[in-house]
């Protein structure tokens, strides 16, 4: 995860994470290319590494993803917290409603304000483990 911060940091410095067309298109920009590195960052993450591919590539919403695992990439990179939501809901924005639904088959939806309360709630729990390193 260190090794994306670094050049997460570095891509951020050229670009505004405001101009990225969603939350996947930064992945896209910053985490590598090599699929087993990329998977890394993933258990990293406590992530399937399928979700992070696919949030990559824009093809799951990421209200399907853990926010949890959310939170510690905005922070990794790092990002404020208001351009993490504005970057998730891009993407989000772009699936049909009915593919709203909380993080796997069975279980209810969530609507935009839950989400958000999860990730703002991940978000604090992220910062306060990073205080307590």
């Amino acid at each position: 995860l260190w090794s994306t911060t670094k050049l997460a940091s570095a891509v951020l410095t050229t670009k505004s994470p405001r101009l990225f067309d969603g939350f996947g298109a930064l992945l896209d920009a910053v985490l590598p290319h090599d699929g087993t590195a990329q998977d890394k960052i993933a258990r990293a993450l406590e992530m399937d590494p399928v979700i992070l591919r696919r949030l990559r590539r824009q093809e799951l919403d990421p209200f399907r993803a853990p926010s949890t695992a959310l939170a510690a990439l905005g922070q990794a990179f790092p990002l404020p917290l208001d351009v993490l939501k504005e970057l998730v809901l891009r993407d989000h924005a772009r699936f049909p409603m009915v593919s709203v639904s909380a993080r796997g088959p069975g279980e209810q939806s969530i609507t935009q304000d839950q989400f958000l309360s999860a990730v703002d709630s991940a978000w604090e729990l992220e910062a306060r483990d990073d205080a307590d390193l």
